[in-house]
């Protein structure tokens, strides 16, 4: 796994201006992985990239490392997915670590602030036992 490590995170540097980390989540690297189990990842970048060259990083990864690979950029994700690759995975690379870790401080208060927002709408889904009236 390491040296697939080593191809990512060289793919991502050659081919994702402004890279700033890479995290990896999901059951990929973990004791959860199966043989089939694709790879998640997700970049921390300096600006906007398009959806499009995000999907062939994605693809040129997947084929040296010979894994499907999804890949998200957190810049453009939700808060709930945020939290999700900070709390959940592991960061495999950080160009920057003061960025770095003022991202994934940002993303936990950012987290909390909707929980707090979003906490009676919550409490009224688990009292009903249903999303929908």
């Amino acid at each position: 796994m390491d040296d697939r490590i080593a191809d990512i995170v060289r793919l991502a540097n050659k081919n994702l201006p402004g890279l700033i980390s890479i995290y990896r989540f999901g059951s990929w690297g973990t004791p959860y992985a199966r043989a089939d189990s694709d790879v998640d990842l997700a970049v921390l970048l300096q600006g906007a990239i398009g959806g499009a060259h995000l999907w062939e990083v994605a693809q040129d990864i997947a084929r040296v490392i010979g894994k499907d690979v999804d890949l998200v950029d957190l810049l453009q994700t939700s808060t709930v997915m945020r939290m999700q690759v900070i709390s959940t995975g592991k960061r495999l690379y950080c160009s920057d670590p003061v960025v770095c870790e003022r991202f994934e401080d940002y993303v936990y208060v950012a987290y909390a602030r909707l929980n707090e927002e979003r906490r009676g709408i919550l409490e009224d889904i688990k009292q009903r036992g249903t999303v929908y009236g």
